[in-house]
């Protein structure tokens, strides 16, 4: 299970903290709180995976159908990194 907190926001930009492991069993929840982020964005998202064990490759999937010009990634773990580099969104990974 995963868990998405908020860990800082300012004017500009809300960070929000991804905890856990994002499996197959959790994907329709995944989706609707990536749907959920996008719906409530009125400033940059920043997703920080620093604290994701594991992502599967669907909700990978899901992450790519859903990502907006608004939102990038934080502390993304290797294969994420790569599946982002492959579909052309490198600029949307923070280092």
């Amino acid at each position: 299970m995963f868990q998405i907190r908020k860990a800082f926001e300012n004017a500009t930009i809300v960070l929000l903290s991804i905890e856990g492991e994002i499996t197959d069993r959790y994907l329709d929840d995944w989706s609707e709180a990536l749907a959920t982020i996008n719906v409530k964005a009125k400033k940059q998202i920043i997703l920080d995976f620093c604290e994701v064990s594991y992502i599967s490759r669907n909700a990978v999937g899901t992450l790519l159908g859903q990502i907006t010009e608004k939102m990038f990634l934080l502390n993304c773990r290797m294969p994420l990194k790569n599946m982002l580099h492959s579909v052309g969104l490198t600029e949307k990974v923070l280092n």
